[in-house]
């Protein structure tokens, strides 16, 4: 999945206008407020990295000087305050530019190359805080789905990371966390020795409208039916594990600098 490398069809998925401008529901309002509290009160200045349409952006902007950035020009119509089109992994500011970094559902989307250079970018224009969100331990397979016309397999949001506190504690060698918080609704827990009957014996895969194949660029995704095998597989899968403990969606982490380069 790593090998991922056609920019142009990573780019059309964003570009989706469909993708932007909506209401928030019940859940994404509570993490845009979780959010909003991770911010400590001795900040002036954010940069908001992959701000999307401005659902966090619009009501930081209220308080503080906050410049938001995406790579997608559709997104940033949405946005109320200072705005440029960048990429996370070349941020074109200076230095210590921020008194906070933001960035929220981002960096999980990023390929390992892209991954560790925009972790490099973030610590480089931070000058004391960074605010991470992401998925919190999202198992990655539970999410593929399949390209009917080329074959690749690759996850339907395009996740390429996941994350548990204990990652989040090193990706950043300069800073240290000071305050972490596990939210959100709960996620259901799958085996992935049964989910890969499912995919590649039942020949079942995940069906989505928002999805777009990275390497062609088509829409024809999945398989809803599978055969007599992927059922099976997708009962004991629900026996096996509907007892299990869930855990919540996302965790979110406030960094503090410990160090200068």
């Amino acid at each position: 999945m790593n090998n991922f490398d056609s920019k142009i069809n990573y780019a059309k998925f964003y570009e989706q206008s469909e993708s932007w401008g909506k209401d928030l529901d019940e859940i994404q309002k509570e993490r845009a407020l979780v959010t909003q509290s991770f911010v400590p009160e001795d900040v002036d200045t954010i940069l908001d990295i992959g701000c999307g349409d401005g659902r966090i952006t619009n009501e930081l902007s209220l308080k503080y000087n906050i410049t938001s950035m995406d790579i997608n020009y559709e997104a940033l119509k949405y946005v109320n305050k200072s705005k440029i089109i960048a990429s996370i992994e070349q941020i074109p500011f200076h230095n210590n530019s921020f008194d906070l970094v933001l960035s929220t559902e981002v960096i999980e989307h990023l390929p390992d190359h892209l991954f560790r250079r925009a972790i490099i970018d973030i610590e480089r224009v931070s000058k004391r805080y960074i605010v991470i969100s992401v998925p919190y331990k999202e198992n990655l397979y539970a999410s593929m789905t399949r390209c009917n016309i080329c074959g690749k397999v690759f996850h339907e949001y395009m996740h390429f990371q996941s994350f548990t506190r204990k990652r989040l504690e090193s990706i950043f060698p300069s800073f240290r966390i000071i305050q972490s918080f596990i939210f959100g609704p709960r996620e259901k827990y799958d085996n992935n020795f049964l989910l890969f009957i499912v995919r590649r014996i039942g020949r079942k895969w995940l069906t989505s409208q928002m999805a777009l194949c990275p390497w062609c660029g088509s829409k024809d995704l999945g398989n809803n039916q599978g055969n007599l095998i992927s059922r099976i597989a997708e009962y004991l899968n629900w026996r096996i594990c509907h007892r299990l403990s869930f855990h919540k969606r996302w965790i979110i982490v406030l960094y503090e600098r410990v160090s200068s380069k």
